[in-house]
Parts: C-alpha cells; structure tokens; sequence
C-alpha cells in the first residue's frame, strides 16, 4: 500500500478511559502493567480511579507487576483476586509462558519507556500470546490541551515522560512490532485530582471547562486527551 501522508483517518467518538477498560477486563485473567500507585494504595478516594483496582473489579483475576521501590519486596495482595508483584516489564517471559492471561493492559506506562518497541515485540512473539489482546493507554501528542498550551509557549508534559505519541505513530509502531490487527480509540481528558483538591467554586468551574473540552474533543477526536490501543497478533 503506498503511503499517503495526508490520508483521512478514521477515528471513533473518544470514550472514557477507566470505563472502558474496566468494560474490556470483563470475565478475563489480566496481566496488568505498571500497576503500583503508592498514592491510591494510601487514598481512599484515588484508590477507586487506580486502574489496578478498577481492572479488579471486573476481571476473573489480575496480576500486577511493577519495578517501582515503594513496592514491599513480597509484593502487595490487593484484593481477594489480585496481587502486584515486582518484575521488570521487559522481561515477561516467565509469566507469559504460564500460559494465564487472556489480555495483557498496559495502562500510561509506555510513554515512560526507553524502549517501547522491546517491550512490544516481547509480548507480540510469545507463543501463549497469540490470538490475545493487548490494550494499552497513552496521552495524545495532538490533544486539545497541548494546542492550546502551544499558543502561549508551553507544554503539559510528565516530568518522567520520554516520548508522547499520534495515531499515526502508534499504529506503525504496533504494526512493526509484529501486531497484525490494530485498533485506536480517543478518550476524554480526565481531571480527577484537580476536581477533588477544589473548594465548591473551583470545582464548578473545572467541570464546566471539562465539559466544554468533552465536546470539543467529541467533534474533534484527533485532539482527544489520549489513546486507547487494543491489539493482537492474529
């Protein structure tokens, strides 16, 4: 297929985030990636939007697996069908080969990775991956924030981010990590912690701005938040 530049992309209506994932986890023995949070572990309230325990709730079963240092060195059970273990992302072959997991989610972990590609590859050719899905979430490098942010010379970046990704270069970097069916979905721009930190007043005004910012990104998915890619090898 020759490579057109300026092709029409076809994009969904975006959807939000934590819903969706937790929709997909349904029924499915997950493997989850980068799954520590240390603050949701010692908050009540941000522990019901960490995705670990938003997969656990609807998954038959979840393991976690997490290099960070805040992670007891026996791990961390958390819940009755969960637990987090300490592990290195790129080395997943000792649980893969167990054969256990229907859907491997990599949630906001891959724009903090040197090497994504490496990461990729190591799930895509494992024989007990084939035919599963793998979904992970990303910011969006076109996201209606950063336009705007643009026009005034500044940039919503993570201080630990090493890369921000576009449709584009999401599905060719899947597709040339040996991903034959590649699928993207925009989600909303979520802004739980400052809506939570809000005196009334505050919070009534960044609901609003969210609200208008939701139905901005819905007639223009390109500048969601970010992206959820779900993919699989056959």
């Amino acid at each position: 297929m020759k490579y057109t530049p300026f092709e029409k992309l076809s994009v969904s209506r975006p959807t939000h985030r934590l819903s969706f994932l937790k929709q997909t986890a349904k029924g499915c023995r997950v493997l989850d990636l980068g799954a520590f949070d240390d603050d949701a572990c010692q908050d009540k309230k941000k522990s019901e939007r960490w995705l670990h325990a938003v997969l656990a709730g609807s998954a038959q079963s979840v393991l976690g697996v997490d290099s960070s240092e805040n992670l007891p060195k026996e791990g961390l059970v958390t819940g009755p069908k969960s637990k987090i273990v300490h592990g290195d992302v790129y080395q997943l072959a000792p649980l893969l080969n167990t054969g256990e997991f229907d859907l491997v989610v990599a949630g906001e972990i891959i724009e903090h990775l040197p090497d994504v590609s490496l990461l990729l590859k190591g799930i895509s050719q494992h024989p007990t991956m084939q035919g599963k899905r793998v979904i992970c979430t990303t910011p969006n490098a076109t996201s209606l924030h950063n336009i705007v942010l643009g026009c005034i010379s500044r940039e919503s970046c993570h201080k630990d981010h090493l890369q921000i990704y576009s449709y584009r270069t999401l599905h060719t970097l899947f597709k040339r990590s040996g991903f034959k069916h590649v699928s993207l979905r925009p989600y909303h721009l979520e802004v739980h912690e400052l809506v939570a930190s809000s005196n009334p007043l505050k919070k009534a005004v960044v609901n609003f701005v969210k609200w208008c910012v939701h139905r901005i990104e819905w007639i223009v998915p390109l500048w969601s938040a970010g992206w959820i890619i779900e993919a699989r090898t056959e």
